[in-house]
């Protein structure tokens, strides 16, 4: 992560959710990034970012305000073959970071191509009222009725016709009402989950 201030943040959080192990290199930190620094042990470098920072590395994301380095980490990145993604300046990246929801292992990402960050934010946030942490918490047991399912139809068209039967007449409709579907009693005997 070249850069401390407030969208770095942001942008060293979501690496960090998606387990990447996060290096900062910024002459200054903002309250926000120190803070992630301090709770996840992170690396940091206060001083001005040297392309000697892109060894042993294969994901650059640079925040940093200054007009005139995302050209320089471009050029740096680009040599090395290494992932870019400068915020805001989506002509000098190669990969473009998605706003993410995340219901434990569901994960919704939202993406406008660089060309309005906060809008897909704020389609996430939209998404995130609708989808209340039922639809996370019923992947476990999904999961599970999925096993059922493959070995009660080896037939994939039949299996897929079973799962969206069960999907639409029982697991949908709870969640939607805000409900975690139990399906335990289903789960006993898949192929009558399925009918």
């Amino acid at each position: 992560m070249v850069g401390g201030g407030e969208v770095a943040s942001v942008k060293a959080r979501a690496l960090l959710e998606g387990g990447a192990v996060v290096k900062i290199v910024a002459p200054h930190c903002s309250d926000e990034m120190r803070t992630l620094i301090e709770t996840f042990h992170l690396s940091c470098e206060l001083r001005q970012f040297v392309a000697a920072d892109l060894n042993d590395v294969w994901i650059v994301v640079a925040a940093t305000g200054d007009p005139e380095l995302p050209e320089l980490i471009f050029r740096e990145a680009t040599a090395r073959n290494l992932l870019l993604c400068v915020a805001d300046d989506p002509a000098h990246s190669n990969f473009i970071v998605p706003a993410v929801l995340r219901r434990d292992e569901l994960v919704v990402t939202v993406s406008t191509s660089g060309k309005a960050p906060a809008l897909a934010a704020r389609i996430r946030d939209y998404l995130g009222e609708i989808l209340g942490e039922q639809y996370g918490q019923v992947l476990k047991r999904l999961g599970t009725i999925r096993e059922r399912l493959k070995a009660q139809y080896p037939d994939f068209a039949r299996r897929r016709e079973a799962w969206y039967r069960l999907l639409d007449t029982e697991v949908m409709p709870q969640l939607r009402r805000g409900e975690l579907p139990s399906l335990e009693a289903r789960g006993q005997d898949s192929r009558e989950s399925a009918r």
